[in-house]
């Protein structure tokens, strides 16, 4: 017998029923040709999504990036920022090759992906043989997410040889305006060159195959949004000669302000992918894969309305490199056994350096024209927090699973180990920032504020630390009679932090909390029960659904500010002229981009009387984790349609929470009074308030046609303790919850 054109996704079981009888005419040759159709797999019981090579294929597509296929899905939700799976944070997502994770585990990439920083791909699209969309999966072998997994399942060689090349070119005059606040502009000149190759074939025939793909690619971008000296000033709220003269006052110190106008963003893109089968006998199978990403880009500063208009110098440059290796064993151990070892290692490096080597300086801009009257803020000098920063994350992952098959029932027994070993040298604001309240204060040099982030220790930048999880599962699919699949399954996940951030007496005593306690240790169960029951002749219709719990895991940003934030290795020092309405200089230090960035104001205060944040977690924080539950049927339609009315339900167990411990109480009603700073006009006098008011407002020069008058009054935080900013606590809370 023969069986040709046999076609399964991962994951997916197929059972063939081939009767065969005895006769007396001799048979050459028996052919059964087998058509499976994922949508009606028995296997199937939860929200799952496939999206094939032909379909990747044939839709088209701009960024090449296997992520933004998962839209097709009805619930994922796809935007700049990445995909949201069934109304989930995106940082709640695994996203996979062939099994294995593959993203930026710390969570500073916009869309999850590992190299997303610099707005990179995980592997070249031609690599793809499908992606698979799974929101609720009711298989225990899964985990590490509360969102959805984006799995892309990677092609393999063959026997013959194949291979194709491609190029494109795409330019300004290939897109439309941008539409921004309900304005059209041009989107100004664009650049795209793009180049990709894939080969595949035969090393020893039927034993060892090679696939091989990559791409390359530059794109040449402006800035977004309106932009000054190419939109009219009241898009940009600026003009071109207020510009002039600020470029010239910064000049006057020996600072280069940067572009106001349109210059040119570059963004490169590198990606290899190989991936080697072997046939090593008739019972075992290897498979060996690398991926290589780079990425290179300078990221754009903010010109849209809403925010200060940032110059060029206020931007950074950022690189990212992504290397993956991986291996899987399958083996036939008998006629009922069979075993599965999968091996990951990542390793991820993101460097970003800041155009800028002085501190940053923020100008309140005021101006006008024809009787309108616009301000804003201008932005230049070193971001403020970008600048120069080194992230490395280093991942090993081992998962294995052995299969026992007994008639109808398939037990599957297993365990795993990840490791997340993390590296950041971050200390945001150290170059410092200054605040002119106009142009004039520029001119003068007298700052309204400084604020600078002062190192408390040699190693207040540096924060390692590292994160196990071992997991084991078992669970069981029986098939009921000839229509019925049922799975019951239990997961146990246990996440270790080995390392404890450094203990701060002060805030033990000031709070009750320890800044050197983490989660960790505490089992997290999962148990998830699914089914598939088919019904109508040839299974025409399928009603399927589960219910179950799903863990993941935090971005470990949050856990790198604990280590970071104790207190006790930085703080913000601010020096700020508090009565405004009186001239007062020496309260901040004068700006000079060619000297140290000052770590004291004028009058002598200094890194003693600087202010910590804290960071710190809940005793009883637990990794997040969701209840789900799903219900749907599938009909089969005339003309090889298929109808499928599905409902989704999500309720968070574990959800993250923050919240300041250092909120004193509110300002009672009777204190609030036009006396004490409390005014009518954001309705301060009727609102709870949780600050008191600045000691003076100041009076400044409204735009042109609006009567003179002084500003709301600024509020400072009521604290439990002074000598602490925010003291935030990481806990979770079960109050989230989605249905579609």
């Amino acid at each position: 017998m023969i069986r040709e054109d046999l076609t399964l996704s991962a994951g997916q079981r197929l059972r063939l029923e081939v009767e065969l009888s005895e006769t007396a005419v001799p048979l050459p040759e028996l052919s059964v040709r087998v058509e499976t159709d994922p949508e009606f797999d028995p296997a199937r019981m939860g929200s799952t999504t496939i999206v094939t090579q032909e379909t990747l294929e044939n839709l088209p597509t701009i960024s090449r990036d296997f992520t933004a296929f998962a839209q097709l899905s009805p619930l994922v939700a796809m935007d700049e920022m990445g995909a949201s799976v069934a109304g989930s944070n995106i940082r709640y997502n695994n996203i996979q090759v062939d099994g294995a994770l593959s993203q930026d585990v710390f969570g500073l990439s916009p869309t999850g992906v590992a190299g997303g920083q610099a707005r990179g791909r995980v592997i070249p699209l031609s690599a793809i043989e499908e992606l698979q969309v799974l929101i609720a999966p009711y298989d225990v072998r899964q985990s590490g997410f509360t969102g959805g997994v984006l799995n892309a399942v990677t092609r393999t060689g063959g026997n013959e040889f194949r291979g194709s090349a491609f190029g494109f070119l795409r330019d300004d005059a290939l897109v439309g305006d941008a539409v921004i606040g309900g304005f059209a502009r041009e989107s100004g000149d664009l650049d795209n060159l793009f180049a990709g190759f894939d080969a595949s074939g035969p090393i020893v025939r039927d034993r060892l195959h090679f696939f091989v793909a990559g791409e390359l690619e530059r794109r040449a971008r402006p800035p977004g949004g309106f932009t000054v000296g190419v939109d009219e000033a009241v898009r940009s709220q600026l003009d071109a000669d207020s510009i002039a003269r600020v470029s010239d006052i910064l000049g006057g110190y020996g600072a280069d302000a940067g572009e106001a106008g349109l210059y040119t963003l570059e963004n490169d893109l590198a990606n290899l992918f190989t991936r080697l089968d072997a046939r090593l006998d008739d019972d075992n199978s290897l498979m060996l894969r690398y991926n290589l990403a780079f990425a290179a880009d300078d990221l754009a500063p903010n010109r849209l309305p809403g925010d200060a208009y940032e110059m060029s110098s206020n931007g950074t440059h950022i690189e990212s490199r992504n290397h993956a290796v991986a291996g899987q064993w399958l083996s036939t151990l008998g006629p009922r056994l069979s075993y599965d070892l999968m091996v990951n290692v990542q390793s991820l490096r993101d460097r970003e350096t800041a155009n800028a080597a002085y501190p940053r300086v923020e100008v309140q801009m005021q101006g006008g024209e024809s009787g309108r009257g616009y301000r804003r803020e201008l932005r230049l000098g070193s971001s403020f927090s970008g600048n120069d920063s080194e992230l490395d994350q280093n991942i090993v992952q081992i998962s294995n699973a052995l299969s026992l098959s007994l008639g109808n029932h398939h037990l599957t027994f297993g365990g795993g180990f990840e490791r997340f070993s993390i590296r950041r040298e971050y200390l945001p604001g150290t170059v410092g920032s200054y605040l002119f309240n106009s142009m004039d204060d520029l001119a003068a040099n007298t700052p309204s504020e400084y604020v600078v982030h002062v190192p408390l220790t040699d190693d207040a930048g540096t924060t390692e630390f590292s994160v196990n999880q071992f997991s084991a599962f078992v669970q069981e699919e029986a098939r009921v009679g000839e229509a019925l699949n049922v799975r019951l399954g239990l997961r146990m996940d246990v996440p270790v932090m080995p390392d404890s951030p450094a203990e701060n007496p002060a805030v033990l005593n000031s709070f009750g909390v320890s800044t050197s306690e983490l989660p960790s240790g505490t089992p997290l169960f999962s148990p998830r029960a699914g089914f598939n029951l088919g019904l109508g002749e040839g299974r025409s219709t399928q009603i399927r659904g589960g219910a179950g719990l799903f863990t993941g895991r935090p971005p470990f940003a949050w856990l790198a500010n604990a280590y970071q934030n104790t207190g006790l290795s930085s703080a913000f020092l601010t020096c700020q002229r508090r009565n405004l309405g009186v001239p007062d200089p020496e309260l901040v230090p004068a700006f000079d981009p060619r000297a140290p960035s000052p770590t004291s104001c004028p009058d002598g205060r200094g890194a003693e009387s600087a202010t910590p944040i804290v960071t710190v977690f809940d005793s009883d924080f637990r990794f997040p984790r969701d209840f789900k539950a799903s219900l749907a049927i599938d009909q089969r339609l005339p003309a090889g349609f298929v109808l499928t009315l599905e409902g989704i339900y999500t309720k968070a167990v574990n959800q993250i929470s923050f919240e300041d411990l250092n909120i004193g109480p509110a300002v009672p009603a009777s204190e609030r009074t036009p006396e004490n700073g409390f005014t009518d006009g954001f309705g301060y006098g009727s609102r709870v308030t949780f600050g008191n008011p600045g000691a003076g407002s100041q009076l400044v020069d409204p735009p042109p046609g609006d009567p003179p008058g002084p500003r709301e009054p600024i509020f400072f935080p009521r604290r439990v303790d002074d000598a602490f900013g925010q003291v935030i606590r990481i806990g979770d809370r079960a109050r989230n919850f989605a249905y579609a």
